[in-house]
């Protein structure tokens, strides 16, 4: 029995099923070479860090040969892979190293690729961004990164605040605290790690303030966890003034 002999109802079976055969050949292709272009991408990404790791390292020691013997960057990826695995390799040096590390990043160009990087729309290369800007610590890029706390996300603000303690502690505390205090989506650990990463001379004085205004039950709950980060000498005056209210008077 030829296709056309069928009874039409069959016929459209057919071709439905057929069709549906091609969809799905076509959707497993698909897959295939997706996860083929998948795997060829991250063999090319180990083989760069394989590459390139030694040199960081050598970098951090002052070992290494000057900015102008490092392999060229093939393109904006490898920009962004070097980008992530320096932040790897800073976040575990301190002093020196770190500086120079800093150093290398800025004579090759790659701060201002981190900059450039806050104005895409991909959460990860926002957050490889203010990881590097708070390493680098510079001023410079303030602005840039101040507006980010006010972002409706708390990995992205919180992310930014970080990076505003990280350049200048002072300012950014008296920014930071009174945030912090509005925003229930910061996780109190989080803020209590920037309380000691700006250091008591930071944070005193912007919870002293605060502790002057006007605040809701649970941020007021809040702002008392956090006085313990700040200096007890300039809490005193708060203190006695709770006594003095609380005790009574002395009888004439």
């Amino acid at each position: 029995m030829s296709f056309g002999e069928l009874d039409p109802v069959l016929r459209v079976a057919l071709l439905a099923a057929l069709a549906l055969a091609a969809i799905s050949l076509l959707l497993m292709a698909q897959v295939l070479l997706l996860s083929q272009l998948g795997a060829g991408r991250e063999r090319r990404r180990e083989r760069f860090e394989a590459r390139w790791r030694p040199l960081l390292v050598a970098e951090s020691l002052g070992l290494a040969s000057g900015p102008e013997a490092l392999p060229a960057l093939a393109g904006r990826r490898e920009c962004d892979w070097l980008l992530r695995l320096w932040n790897q390799v800073q976040f575990h040096l301190r002093g020196p190293a770190h500086a120079r590390l800093n150093a290398m990043l800025c004579s090759i160009g790659l701060d201002r690729h981190a900059s450039s990087l806050l104005a895409r729309r991909d959460l990860r290369d926002r957050l490889t961004a203010l990881a590097s800007l708070r390493h680098l610590g510079d001023s410079a890029y303030w602005a840039a990164i101040r507006p980010l706390i006010d972002a409706p996300g708390a990995v992205i603000s919180f992310a930014a605040a970080e990076a505003l303690v990280a350049i200048d502690p002072v300012r950014a505390m008296r920014q930071v605290l009174p945030m912090a205090l509005r925003r229930r989506d910061w996780s109190r650990d989080r803020i209590d790690l920037a309380c000691r990463n700006a250091g008591r001379e930071a944070v005193t004085q912007p919870l002293v303030d605060l502790l002057r205004e006007p605040l809701p039950p649970w941020a007021r709950a809040r702002l008392l966890e956090l006085l313990r980060h700040a200096e007890p000498r300039a809490l005193a005056p708060w203190a006695r003034g709770i006594l003095d209210r609380a005790l009574p008077a002395d009888p004439p």
